[in-house]
């Protein structure tokens, strides 16, 4: 029976695949988690807008997309 053998450098892009997927869903939550604190979400908005110029629009959109992209892209 052969053995399944990782080579050096599987080993290396698994483990960094590994890491991306838990940095994505700590960013994920730590979004989720201020979108629910004690700060309402239009003044996260405002505050980032202004530090940003960016509109308030395409920073909700982004927020929006940070905070799902555990649920929409890793698996469980």
């Amino acid at each position: 029976m052969a053995k399944n053998i990782e080579s050096e450098e599987e080993k290396k892009n698994r483990e960094m695949v590994e890491d991306i997927a838990t940095n994505v869903a700590k960013l994920s939550r730590q979004i989720s988690e201020l979108l629910n604190g004690r700060l309402k979400r239009k003044a996260i908005l405002i505050l980032l807008a202004a530090s940003t110029g960016l509109p308030k629009s395409h920073i909700d959109a982004v927020l929006n997309a940070i905070s799902d992209m555990e649920k929409d892209y890793l698996n469980r």
